[in-house]
């Protein structure tokens, strides 16, 4: 919105996005120049009568110039701080002047890489015929590594912020609409290869070229390019938007709680009665309990008619197919829960016995499953998780490809008479793009193939395709079928069916085992998933329920942009979708996107405080009254607040052309949907043990009545943490008297 300009070139940065990168680099400095003097005083010391020893004199030399660059660069990144931190948001001529600091730093830059050179060439002259010491070896060679590695972040930083987008032309929207899509696609791409380098590889896995990956890119394009054509703000703006509409709907929601219980907007209780003491800390003298409103998180919101029965019974299977949820999280969150327990060692034990078990078990058969590490930890860590033997893990692809395939896996429960079709959350690159593909997909096509009625339905686009595939590799295999119809030992002979495509192209083995099957006859279908896995599971629940019509679908954290608003309905009668406490992927639809765009803009254009302001009332409670413009003040009219009007006009225009596709069907979370809304938590005193929470949350399950209260974010520091597995989890065993 007011972005930097800088030698003619116009940044991606505004003057006030400044102030904290400035006051990171002012504590590095004050570090780095409590090294410099201890190296300025450490040459000096290693003199002879107040002359330099034989050779050293160079380093002192360079010692003492090292030391004056940074502490004038540590008085400029002061002053700069200063500067950025002077008048409102929308009062860019009180920070012109921090050009001139920018200049400036350019400048000691130079001078330090020129030092770092000459640095780097004492170093190498250190021997017994020049300069011997080893201190003084050690201290230039860090200060060598200490300049190269700040010069780096620091051109790196203003080669990243530097803004090559040309100006906004509004009178061709489809057009411009187009552009910011080849922009995105090629961010997409670059940000991708950024990520798979920095992992290794670990969570960028089939993220590479090809026509699907391609598609995938150009998907989460246009989602992104949709959002953000008009939208003139800096990254730190969108930053400060969200920090300014979560004050407010934290004082909303305060008020609601003044509402409900009465009494002040919050009740603090030491050691109630009628509460069990906390069983987190047992030596723990006092607790604390603050309590919340039922409804804090959605008013009104709910069914009138909770039947207890149907509650009852929704509960039991939700508690039965949450271990089968948890266990398609792979090795790496059975790990991440073990660390939490507080045994780690445990948790690796356990997987590396799995693991022995497995390969004892397999000898001589071939094998099933894809897509695991060398030493079977996916296998392990899911038979552990799920209880079940080895054998019942009949089949397992842990693969997964963008908007293509997603990880599942197929086991049996004996003791319930269930088949178990799992698919896996977000965990991967490519995970991530299916999720972003969320381009409305008509289902005419799908429900002609798999019998059911696809007319004027939609679905999310990127996990209707690996739904499909999936399906595909179902019906190759045969494995469904099979176990339905008594097992590998009725099976007709041959590995897999002619039809349907290869496996081969999902590094599974080409072969596929039949006879190993077990007998699964008068046994229930259930699939289930959790955040992506959850999606994919409502999807192919959809194409499986024509040939299974007693399967049940349950999905934890079911992303809100599924299906159309009908067959969101339809579905839930065999699709029950569960969430948790303030959960921003069950919300996150278009709908949700373009309000959360709208409040945003909003926002700033009333804003009359500071942007540090701004973001520290993430970390603490300020009154948005301090923050922003009431409805009672008048707004300053100003060139910036009249470029944000002007954005949210052209937002709003983009909507509705024929570019924009994604707009035109609402799309909502699918099935019945249960919401666990937390109802008090109780804070422990602070121990000296980490890992260990200080937090116990209880919930009481609601039912929603109208999926379109899911249509807003509700912006919490819990809003990210509710979706984890862990706090699912922990939020459905808080519930087990409900059951």
């Amino acid at each position: 919105m007011y972005a930097l300009r800088l030698w003619g070139a116009r940044l991606a940065v505004a003057a006030d996005d400044l102030a904290v990168p400035a006051l990171i680099e002012a504590f590095w400095r004050v570090l780095w120049l409590l090294g410099s003097v201890v190296f300025v005083v450490t040459a000096l010391d290693r003199t002879q009568d107040g002359v330099p020893g034989r050779g050293c004199g160079d380093v002192v030399v360079f010692s003492i110039v090292m030391t004056v660059l940074v502490a004038v660069s540590l008085a400029v990144y002061l002053v700069g701080f200063v500067l950025a931190n002077r008048g409102s948001i929308h009062e860019p001529e009180k920070r012109a002047g921090i050009v001139v600091p920018i200049k400036v730093l350019f400048g000691v830059y130079a001078l330090m890489v020129v030092a770092m050179c000459v640095g780097a060439w004492l170093a190498s002259t250190f021997s017994e015929e020049s300069c011997n010491d080893s201190a003084l070896f050690s201290l230039t060679v860090a200060s060598v590594v200490g300049v190269a590695v700040d010069s780096t972040i620091f051109f790196c930083f203003w080669y990243l912020v530097l803004n090559r987008e040309g100006k906004l032309d509004t009178s061709k929207m489809r057009s411009e609409f187009e552009i910011k899509t080849i922009e995105w696609q090629a961010r997409c791409n670059k940000w991708c290869n950024v990520a798979y380098y920095c992992t290794f590889g670990c969570y960028g896995y089939h993220v590479k070229g090809g026509e699907a990956i391609d598609t995938a890119y150009g998907q989460v394009a246009e989602v992104f390019a949709a959002w953000f054509t008009g939208v003139k703000i800096t990254p730190m703006e969108l930053l400060v938007g969200i920090a300014l509409v979560r004050a407010e709907q934290r004082e909303v929601r305060e008020v609601r709680k003044s509402e409900v219980l009465g009494k002040g907007l919050s009740v603090v209780v030491e050691e109630p009665e009628d509460i069990p003491p906390l069983q987190l800390h047992q030596s723990a003298p006092k607790s604390k309990i603050k309590v919340l409103p039922k409804f804090e998180a959605m008013p009104s919101a709910y069914r009138d008619d909770n039947n207890p029965a149907e509650m009852a019974r929704v509960m039991r299977e939700l508690h039965e197919v949450l271990p089968y949820s948890e266990a398609m999280n792979t090795w790496k969150l059975y790990m991440l829960t073990s660390l939490l327990k507080g045994k780690p060692l445990h948790g690796a034990k356990e997987l590396i016995v799995g693991a022995l078990h497995r390969s004892r078990h397999r000898r001589g058969r071939r094998d099933q499953h894809a897509g695991d590490n060398c030493c079977s930890w996916n296998h392990s860590a899911f038979v552990k998780t799920t209880e079940i033997q080895t054998e019942d893990l009949v089949f397992s692809q842990f693969i997964s490809y963008a908007a293509e395939l997603v990880a599942f896996a197929v086991a049996v429960d004996h003791k319930t008479k269930k088949v178990v079709l799992g698919f896996r959350g977000s965990l991967a690159l490519s995970d991530f793009l299916t999720d972003a593909a969320l381009q409305p997909t008509n289902l005419h096509e799908a429900g002609q193939k798999y019998g059911f009625n696809g007319d004027k339905h939609y679905c999310h686009g990127g996990m209707l395709a690996a739904a499909l595939k999936i399906r595909e590799i179902l019906d190759h295999t045969g494995v469904l079928r099979v176990m339905f119809n008594g097992g590998g030992a009725n099976a007709p002979k041959g590995d897999v069916d002619d039809a349907g495509t290869s496996l081969s192209e999902f590094e599974m083995s080409s072969t596929f085992v039949k006879d190993d099957l077990p007998d699964c006859t008068g046994y229930r279908l259930i699939l289930v998933g959790e955040s992506l896995g959850a999606g994919i599971s409502a999807v192919t629940s959809l194409l499986l329920k024509a040939d299974y019509p007693e399967l049940k679908g349950y999905g934890f954290s079911t992303p809100g942009c599924m299906f159309s608003r009908n067959l969101a309905e339809e579905v839930s009668s065999y699709f029950t979708s569960v969430f948790v406490g303030k959960d921003l992927v069950p919300r996150a639809n278009w709908q949700s996107l373009e309000k959360i765009r709208t409040d945003v803009l909003d926002a700033l254009s009333r804003c009359k405080c500071n942007k540090n302001l701004a973001l520290r009332s993430l970390f603490r409670n300020v009154p948005s009254s301090k923050m922003l413009y009431t409805s009672f003040e008048s707004v300053p009219s100003n060139e910036g607040v009249e470029r944000l009007h002007e954005m949210m006009r052209v937002a709003d225009e983009s909507s509705r052309t024929e570019a924009n596709h994604i707009t035109h069907m609402p799309m909502f979370c699918p099935g019945l949907i249960l919401h666990l809304a937390k109802t008090q938590t109780v804070v422990a005193p602070r121990t000296c043990v980490p890992c260990i929470p200080r937090k116990k949350r209880s919930y009481e399950p609601f039912f929603v009545r109208d999926r379109q209260d899911l249509c807003e974010f509700v912006f919490s520091k819990d809003m990210a943490m509710d979706h984890g597995p862990w706090r699912v989890s922990a939020a459905l065993l808080d519930t087990v008297d409900f059951c």
